[in-house]
């Protein structure tokens, strides 16, 4: 009765998401950074000559060339998707790439835990664009994307909503290392950061005006519990 009486009162004052997550077979057992390497090393150059035309011509930036580039993106993913299926030590690699089809994702980062891993990609070779994701032993895929909490569960939330109310959440931060924390009863968790952009008139590059960190949940065995709202951080006094 007490075990369940904290987990109300932690519901209640720590509001927390809980999402069904897929698993891939490809990933049971974590991450096999040794393969990932590996394939890498053995298709450097395979498909190379398609995104050639494209180095050559990267400063181009009309609408035109910035279609052309994703058309080269697109042939350059169908190609290396192609080449990663004849190797075997390309499974994960090639499951990162059919989970953002069309696009190319390569693993760039891989910060280890007990019983799970956290990873940083740069999907189309560009390091503006990064995807975080994490994945356990049991194969359970959390797609930072996807998985996340809810900023409207702050207390602070009123006032920022009242000050901006075009404040919306915008990327993971690039510059914000995960946070591992042990908690009660053997659980852990992963906490991370995001930033809060002001959205007006479809802006690119939006003002930011907070961070909201939430935290990634898991259970002694390392399956994922939930996602729970950590705080909101405004940028200035609201």
């Amino acid at each position: 009765m007490k075990k369940i009486l904290l987990v109300l009162l932690n519901l209640l004052f720590f509001p927390c998401l809980v999402q069904a997550v897929p698993v891939y077979a490809e990933f049971v057992g974590g991450l096999n950074i040794d393969n990932i390497k590996l394939c890498n090393i053995k298709l450097k150059d395979e498909c190379s000559g398609i995104l050639k035309e494209d180095e050559d011509n990267k400063s181009s930036q009309g609408q035109a060339d910035i279609e052309a580039k994703k058309k080269k993106m697109m042939e350059y993913a169908s190609c290396m998707r192609q080449k990663m299926g004849n190797e075997g030590v390309c499974s994960q690699n090639l499951a990162l790439l059919n989970k953002l089809q069309p696009n190319f994702v390569e693993v760039v980062n891989i910060l280890h835990y007990p019983l799970f891993d956290a990873v940083e990609t740069m999907v189309n070779k560009d390091n503006k664009q990064k995807w975080y994701f994490i994945v356990n032993h049991f194969g359970e895929f959390i797609d930072t994307r996807d998985v996340y909490s809810n900023m409207k569960d702050s207390t602070t939330y009123p006032y920022l909503i009242r000050k901006y109310p075009n404040a919306v959440l915008g990327d993971m931060l690039l510059d914000f290392s995960w946070r591992f924390e042990k908690l009660s009863l053997g659980e852990m968790r992963l906490v991370s950061a995001r930033s809060v952009i002001n959205r007006i008139n479809d802006c690119i590059e939006c003002e930011v005006i907070g961070t909201m960190e939430d935290g990634y949940d898991f259970k002694p065995n390392g399956t994922f519990k939930w996602v729970k709202f950590i705080k909101l951080i405004p940028n200035v006094p609201l």
